[in-house]
Order: structure tokens, then sequence, then C-alpha cells
């Protein structure tokens, strides 16, 4: 393989110093840790109303040389990456949001994983919180394990799936890698239907599709993710425009991620992550089983609040039922194997082997089959 471009690390920054804070830290570590010299980052302050976003951006640009762009008034999020983009056209890109916090080698790791093929255009890794590309829990914003650090996870994942990636419908713009041959091809993002913010990601992805690049998720690589920091309370209605604009643009978008929902081809994957925390960590069984069962709760929760408003008794509402009642009673099996992982036994090797078990059981109740369905039928997919 021929020498890897430089890469410009664009962080738009709106609100929250402490997370900022936590995120540049985070960055600035891993270069340091990983030896990178070819990464050129840039901060875009886009016209925060918290003075001391300004006071921690500028102290960051002149502490360590990085690049900072202070625009006169707020442009939005894809606007302002867009700007980022644009600087370095000779440069690979990662988009990087600043509630997020990186690790060690990661972005060796997705930039390497961006040419593994030539027609690789965008790269996400795993997350706590990016739907499909979401650990322990596929589709949910997952709480970081309390037992682990960001780094610590980040290793299990890098030494378990290393190397490993599979393509997916959409990157996920929280930590989104893409190669500027497919910049150029594709083009920027699309100030002009997807405003300030949201969607943009999963438009330039399909774009992608259609010219014939791949969009992929590197499953050796992890990325605490929390999600919101900057839209707030406006969040909602600006999801609920970029589904629109997607459904518009896109209208084969619902059934490509359905099916890829309903396929699942990253399961394989975080079970790995699972068993392989387990060595690691035998305490790290207690985080990993709760968050299953928060899931299967909340799901069950839902569903059965829509059949007890609906009361429809049609021959299908029967049977989907009876269905739920099936996994009902799969709840007995795995709260049993819930309780047996909460006494650790003394002896290491005897608990490895302990928590496994339980953690198969779990996830081999007929209830995890269930999973698509209750989604479905609950308009989620």
């Amino acid at each position: 393989m021929s020498a890897l471009p430089d890469v410009d690390v664009v962080i738009p920054i709106y609100k929250n110093a402490a997370v900022t804070q936590a995120c540049l830290s985070s960055v600035e570590r891993s270069l340091a840790s990983s030896g990178v010299i070819h990464a050129h980052i840039v901060l875009i302050n886009d016209a925060s109303p918290e003075e001391d976003i300004t006071t921690l951006c500028r102290q960051w640009a002149q502490k360590t040389g990085w690049q900072l762009i202070e625009n006169p008034e707020n442009l939005g999020f894809v606007a302002s990456v867009n700007l980022g983009m644009a600087l370095h056209p000779e440069r690979d890109v990662i988009l990087l949001n600043s509630d997020t916090e990186v690790a060690g080698s990661w972005l060796q790791r997705m930039q390497q994983c961006a040419y593994q093929s030539e027609r690789i255009g965008t790269v996400t890794p795993l997350s706590n919180n990016a739907t499909i590309c979401s650990y322990p829990v596929f589709l949910e914003d997952n709480p970081l394990l309390a037992s682990l650090s960001t780094r610590e996870l980040d290793e299990v994942v890098a030494q378990t799936n290393a190397g490993i990636s599979i393509e997916i419908p959409t990157a996920v713009g929280f930590c989104m890698y893409i190669r500027r041959d497919c910049l150029n091809e594709i083009g920027l993002f699309d100030v002009e239907h997807f405003g300030k913010g949201y969607g943009e990601e999963t438009d330039f992805s399909r774009r992608a599709s259609r010219a014939g690049w791949q969009n992929v998720c590197a499953l050796d690589t992890f990325v605490l993710h929390q999600g919101g920091v900057s839209f707030g309370e406006g969040a909602r209605a600006r999801i609920e425009h970029a589904e629109q604009m997607m459904y518009q643009l896109h209208p084969d978008y619902g059934d490509v991620v359905s099916e890829f929902v309903r396929q699942d081809p990253l399961k394989m994957w975080r079970d790995r992550i699972d068993d392989a925390l387990l060595q690691y960590n035998p305490m790290a069984s207690t985080d990993l089983l709760n968050s299953h069962r928060q899931y299967r709760d909340k799901l069950l929760s839902a569903v059965s609040e829509r059949f007890e408003s609906e009361r429809l008794l049609t021959v299908e509402n029967i049977v989907l039922r009876e269905q739920i009642a099936e996994i009902r009673e799969q709840f007995e099996k795995t709260d049993q194997a819930l309780g047996q992982a909460q006494h650790i036994v003394t002896d290491k090797n005897a608990t490895i082997t302990l928590l496994s078990g339980e953690l198969e059981t779990i996830k081999n109740s007929k209830f995890w089959r269930y999973t698509a369905f209750i989604r479905k039928l609950l308009g989620t997919l």
C-alpha cells in the first residue's frame, strides 16, 4: 500500500465547555500515544453563545498549534463542516463531534479501514450511542460500561476484531472518516435540504452508495459519544425534518435500513466483544447483562402499552398477543440468568465460565428472535 494521505480532523464546536474539554483532551492524548504525525486538527467555533467555549478554543489553539476557525455568525453543523472539509483539498477528513472521546490508535485504525478497498468512501467506528453501530445493544443509546474506561473498551475492541469491517447502509456522523476521492466525486454535505444539522451524513452516504462507494463500520474501533449536546431541546424537530428529507430524496432508504436491522450483520462481532470483555474484566458482565435487560424491558413495555391502548381482537392481534406471551415466559429464564450473574465467584476461571454461560442464556432466549418483529410492530424500523 502506498503512503496514506494526511487527514484533517474537523471538530465543530458550539456548546458545553466541559464536554468539549474532555473531547479535545482525548484527541491530544491519542495523538501523543499513537505517534500520529499526518493528522491536522481543525477546531470550528460556530459562533458559540458561551464565552467559555470561545476561551477554551483559543487556549487549545495556542497550546497545540491546532487550526482554529471562528465563524462570525452561527452557520450550523452542516455549513461548518463543509467549511472544514473544503480547507485542504488534498487531505482526507474525519468529522468528529465535540461530545466524543477517542483513545489509542483510533485514527490509524479508521484510516487503515478506509483503504482496505478502493471503493470504501466512509468509515464509522463502534460507539455506545451510534444507532446501527451501537454497542453493546444494537440501535440503542447505551451508557458507557461503568467498569471500563473508553481506553480500556477500545483496547478490547481493537484486539478482538482487528482489521474487521462490515458494510453499512449509512455512516453515522458523530465520528465519520471520508476519503477525499469520494468527497471529490460526491460533493459536500447538502446545506439546502438539511439546514443546520441532522441527516446530512445519511444523505451523503446514500449518494455515495448510488455512485458505487461503500460505507463501512470499523469493528475494531470504539469511540464514546454522549449525543445531543449541541442541539438539546431542538433535536427532535431536526430529526423529524431530516427523516422527511431522506424519504423525499431517497425513497428506498427506509427499506434498506429495515433490511439491515433485520439481518443485523454486526451481531456476531458485538458478541465477540462481549466474550472478550468477560475475559478481560469479569466485573463487566453485570454492566452487559443490565444493558440487555434494560433494552428488553423497554421493548416489552412499549409493545404492551400499544396493545392495551388499542385492545383490538383481530386475528392478527390475537396471534401477536400469543407471541408476546411466549416472550414473557422467556423472561423468567433470562431473569434467572441475570440473578446468577450478580453472584461473582472468587475463582477467576470459574467466574468467566459462569458469566459466559449466563450471558449466552440471555442471548439464546427466544426473546431476541422477536427483537426485529417488536421494533417493526412499534414502527421503529
